[in-house]
């Protein structure tokens, strides 16, 4: 274990924990990790993140907590800290603590780099956005319960507490939501087609909502990479492009259009 090594033990740690479903695996290769001689406090702070994340797959989310803590207070001023900082954020909103949670993610919004701000702003909205009037958390409840679920692999169970929010509230603003994570469960067990139906959906129903940037994106991705349709997933990336010019996504996008579409590199 050597700063050298740390790409690959975080490739492996990510199969372990994603593939594998043996999140235990990757918290013993992530503590000997860290714990070796001669890793570098950058290298050390970044495996912690990838540590509490396996911990968070395990069941463990006090311990995560405990991890991210440190790196945040470690790194106050750097992406990461702010990272740390977004993740314990998280934490929060799946354990249902929303005002903690939503005064993390406000500093969140200005964080020095684009993807750390991005996701601070799409879960404060997920948060803002579906909180009941009459201050009935139960929906948004449900549904953060289901996406820790998500984190730990138990995708039967996360969609069975997702279903029971339309059941109980019929056209919540969670729609989009469900059927963003919905689709995401059909890619991790494979079923593709199915997975592209649901992004369809997505777009076509809520096209004009905070989420459609990323079903055309998501869709992209799973008809060049799953499906092999290169002619709609150049398609998908051009909507992003067209149709939400200040999207995070619109960089790649246009490049993945540009690629598929011909152009030569530097074009």
């Amino acid at each position: 274990y050597n700063n050298g090594t740390w790409r690959i033990t975080s490739r492996l740690s990510d199969v372990y924990t994603q593939f594998k479903h043996t999140p235990s695996n990757a918290i013993e290769l992530l503590e000997k990790f860290y714990q070796s001689p001669g890793i570098s406090q950058k290298y050390r702070a970044e495996a912690k993140l990838a540590l509490g994340e396996a911990y968070i797959a395990g069941g463990d989310v006090w311990s995560s907590e405990l991890l991210f803590a440190q790196v945040e207070k470690d790194f106050p001023e750097d992406p990461l800290g702010q990272e740390a900082k977004y993740r314990r954020a998280r934490l929060s909103y799946y354990r249902g603590d929303y005002d903690w949670a939503m005064l993390q993610l406000d500093v969140l919004k200005g964080a020095t780099t684009q993807l750390i701000s991005n996701n601070a702003i799409r879960l404060a909205l997920t948060i803002t956005e579906n909180l009941g009037l009459d201050s009935n958390y139960d929906a948004l409840e449900r549904f953060s319960r289901a996406e820790l679920l998500l984190a730990q692999n138990k995708l039967e169970e996360a969609e069975r507490e997702m279903d029971s929010i339309p059941k109980l509230y019929p056209g919540h603003s969670l729609s989009d939501d469900i059927l963003l994570q919905k689709a995401l469960i059909r890619e991790k067990q494979y079923r593709f087609e199915e997975a592209a139906e649901l992004y369809n959906t997505l777009v076509v129903a809520f096209g004009h909502d905070v989420l459609a940037d990323n079903g055309w994106y998501r869709l992209g991705l799973l008809y060049e990479y799953k499906l092999k349709d290169l002619e709609n997933a150049r398609k998908a990336y051009e909507n992003i492009v067209l149709d939400f010019p200040g999207s995070f996504f619109v960089p790649d996008a246009r490049a993945r259009f540009r690629k598929l579409r011909g152009d030569k590199l530097g074009s």
